[in-house]
C-alpha cells in the first residue's frame, strides 16, 4: 500500500486554517491536535469549552441529586436543571402548556420509549416507517410486531429522501395507521424529509407521528410548534453536548394513551400497599437517579447552538459545496457513487468507493488524522434492500472550513 504523506511546514504542523474558523476556537481538543480534522459529526460532535466546563462545574460545585433533598446542593441542582430543560424548550419552540422535554439516555432510548408507551394503543393498528430508518428507528417496530397484533409497513426511500407521497396517502387511507415514524434528516446521505407534509398528510388519517431528528438538530433550526409533530426524538451527543443524553418531546394531549416505560423512584406522586399514583410529565418517564451533568451541560450545549446556529448552516453549504466541486467528477469517472445530494442536505457528503475498500480508504485517512465514518451507518435495511457496498461518510459540523475539505480531498483523490 502507497501511503500519501502532507507537507509539513519547518516545525512539523500541516498549514491547517485553524485561524480562519472562529469556531474551533472554542474546543479544547484542537489545542492538543492542532492537526485533527474531525468530519464524523454525524455520529458524535465534539464537545466546546463551555459544556465540558459545566459538566465540570457539576461534579466540583453541586454534585447531588434532584427532585428528593431539600439541602442547598440539591437546590442548586432543581434550579440548573429546569434552566436546561427551559432552554432546551424555547430552542425547539415547545409550548409549555402543550408539549414537554423528557431526558432519556439518547434517542435510541426515547424511541424505544414511544413504543413501549404506545404499544396497548397501536394494538390492532399500523406503524408505518421508511427502509431508510436508522436501525433504533426500525428495530422497535420490528419487535412490536414480532409481539403479535401490530403491523409494519415500510415505505421505499430509495434515493435522497424523496418517498412517494402519494404511496404514503394510499397506505393511510387503504390501513389503521397508529403511527407513523420517520427520520427528519438521513444519516446515510443527510438528505432532508419533508416532516411537515408528512405530519399534515398523518393527521389527515389521524396517525400520530414521530420524527427521528438526530441529524437536523445540530445543523438546522427545529421548530416543533412549526412542524406540528406528536412526538420527536434526538441525541445531544449530536448537538456538541454531552454523551448519554437525549431528548424526547411528547404532546401532552396523548398522555392518556401512554404507558410509563420505567418506573420506580421519582415517577409517583404517592404508592400504597396496591396502587400508586404517577407523576405528571416529565417525571413519569425519567425513573430514578438521573446523568444530572450531563441534563443540566445540555442547557450550554443549546447556549453554543443558539448563538451561532446560524453560521453553522452557513459553513455546512460552502463546505457541501467544496465536496461536490472536488469530488463529482470521479463520480462521472466511474470512481465513486455518491450518495448525498447537493440541495436540501444537512451537513453529509457520501460516497461508495469503487477502486478501493471503504475500510481501506478509512484507515488511511485515519493515519492522516482525519476522522470520518465507513460502513452502513447502522442502516442495514436500506444498504442490503438496494444491494450497496459499504460507504465513506463525511458529516460537516462547526469546526469544519472549505479549506479543511479542499485539504482533505486532496488526499482522498490520491486514492481513487
Amino acid at each position: 500500500m502507497i501511503w500519501f504523506k502532507k507537507k509539513i511546514d519547518s516545525k512539523g504542523n500541516n498549514n491547517s486554517h485553524f485561524s480562519n474558523n472562529n469556531l474551533k476556537p472554542q474546543f479544547t481538543i484542537f489545542e492538543k491536535q492542532p492537526n485533527l480534522q474531525y468530519f464524523d459529526s454525524a455520529c458524535v460532535t465534539l464537545k466546546p469549552k463551555q459544556v465540558v466546563s459545566k459538566l465540570q462545574q457539576y461534579y466540583e460545585e453541586y454534585p447531588a441529586c434532584s427532585g428528593r433533598s431539600a439541602h442547598k446542593l440539591a437546590q442548586r441542582v432543581n434550579n440548573e436543571l429546569d434552566l436546561s430543560r427551559e432552554k432546551i424548550k424555547k430552542f425547539l419552540n415547545i409550548n409549555s402548556k402543550t408539549g414537554e422535554i423528557v431526558f432519556t439516555k439518547n434517542a435510541t432510548e426515547a424511541i424505544n420509549l414511544i413504543s413501549y408507551a404506545l404499544e396497548e394503543y397501536l394494538q390492532e393498528k399500523c406503524v408505518v416507517i421508511t427502509d431508510k430508518e436508522h436501525n433504533s428507528n426500525y428495530l422497535p417496530w420490528l419487535r412490536l410486531q414480532e409481539r403479535g397484533n401490530v403491523r409494519v409497513i415500510v415505505i421505499k426511500c430509495e434515493k435522497y429522501a424523496q418517498i412517494e407521497f402519494n404511496e404514503l396517502e394510499e397506505v393511510l387511507k387503504e390501513n389503521n395507521v397508529g403511527l407513523v415514524s420517520m427520520f427528519h434528516a438521513s444519516n446515510v446521505d443527510g438528505s432532508i424529509m419533508d416532516m411537515k407534509k408528512v405530519v399534515k398528510l398523518s393527521h389527515k388519517y389521524n396517525s400520530l407521528v414521530l420524527s427521528d431528528s438526530c441529524q437536523m438538530s445540530g445543523h438546522k433550526k427545529i421548530d416543533v410548534k412549526e412542524l406540528g409533530v406528536d412526538f420527536l426524538a434526538t441525541s445531544v451527543h449530536k448537538m456538541y453536548g454531552p454523551s448519554g443524553v437525549g431528548l424526547l418531546y411528547i404532546n401532552k394531549s396523548h398522555l392518556d394513551i401512554m404507558n410509563p416505560f420505567i418506573i420506580g423512584g421519582d415517577t409517583v406522586n404517592d404508592v400504597h400497599e396496591t396502587s400508586y399514583e404517577l407523576l405528571d410529565l416529565p417525571n413519569r418517564f425519567e425513573a430514578g437517579l438521573q446523568d444530572y451533568a450531563g441534563m443540566i451541560s445540555t442547557g450550554a450545549a443549546i447556549d453554543f447552538l443558539d448563538k451561532n446556529l446560524s453560521l453553522i448552516e452557513q459553513n455546512t453549504k460552502k463546505c457541501l459545496e467544496m465536496f461536490f466541486d472536488e469530488l463529482e467528477e470521479y463520480e462521472k469517472d466511474g470512481k465513486i457513487e455518491i450518495l448525498s445530494s447537493k440541495n436540501d442536505n444537512c451537513g453529509v457528503f457520501t460516497f461508495i468507493p469503487k477502486t478501493i475498500s471503504s475500510k481501506e480508504l478509512g484507515v488511511i485517512l485515519s493515519e492522516q488524522n482525519i476522522c470520518i465514518r465507513t460502513g452502513n451507518f447502522c442502516v442495514h435495511n436500506w444498504f442490503n434492500t438496494y444491494k450497496k457496498d459499504f460507504a465513506i461518510r463525511f458529516s460537516i459540523s462547526a469546526i469544519n472550513t472549505p479549506e479543511d475539505v479542499r485539504e482533505v480531498c486532496k488526499i482522498v483523490k490520491n486514492f481513487l
